[in-house]
């Protein structure tokens, strides 16, 4: 069985403030970010070089975030192969470690209504159908400062969610500048929203906002 990895787009603990928690696999998300922030080389070490076994000729084969399937050889195809992991791996252990992130009621709450839109609509991509762009959405919750930025994770997973999810954007396969995985790893960003949950076309859609402070609309 062959399927598409993950579609992952770039734009440049558990409670949150106010009534809103994380749900678990936004809590996973969140910790696995700042395990790699703030431990990118032992990030590299458990997280990353482990994944070199599942290559082979350019596809990953039985990957760990799948549940075994008797009878069935589960492949993941992706696009640069083994290059993109060795590289992401050097690139994490030469990483100066980063702030930990917290959760942020108004850029979780913007994550979470984009996630809703994009599987009511069956929609990719980082501008909404009516246009929005991600400052729009997170400004109708507050008022960022300094920096502010969205990664978009498209994919699924049986298992180990929150890891998969990060993981795939600090591989960043297929993605030239790995614009992914510069967003995770910017010093500025002190906040994260995350909004988690299914998408029609790809499994799940992992939204996450950042922003280097964000102070919630009253």
């Amino acid at each position: 069985m062959r399927s598409l990895l993950l579609l992952c787009l770039l734009w440049v603990p558990l409670a949150v403030a106010g009534s809103l928690t994380l749900s678990p696999v936004e809590s996973e998300v969140l910790d696995e970010l700042n395990f790699a922030r703030t431990e990118p080389r032992r990030y590299a070490e458990e997280v990353l070089a482990p994944m070199l076994r599942y290559y082979q000729d350019g596809d990953i084969i039985e990957p760990p975030w799948r549940a075994p399937r008797p009878g069935l050889i589960q492949v993941v195809e992706t696009q640069e192969g083994i290059d993109a992991l060795k590289e992401a791996i050097e690139a994490m252990k030469s990483a100066a470690p980063a702030p930990a992130l917290s959760a942020s009621y108004g850029l979780t709450k913007a994550a979470r209504d984009y996630r809703e839109e994009q599987a009511r609509q069956a929609r990719v991509g980082h501008i909404g159908r009516n246009g929005s762009t991600p400052a729009d959405r997170i400004s109708r919750y507050g008022r960022w400062q300094e920096l502010a930025g969205e990664n978009l994770f498209y994919g699924d997973a049986d298992r180990m969610i929150g890891r998969f999810v990060v993981m795939a954007l600090i591989i960043d396969d297929g993605v030239p500048d790995r614009g992914h995985r510069l967003t995770i790893m910017e010093p500025r960003y002190r906040r994260v929203g995350i909004g988690f949950g299914a998408h029609p076309l790809y499994g799940y859609l992992c939204v996450q906002n950042f922003a280097a402070e964000f102070y919630d609309t009253p």
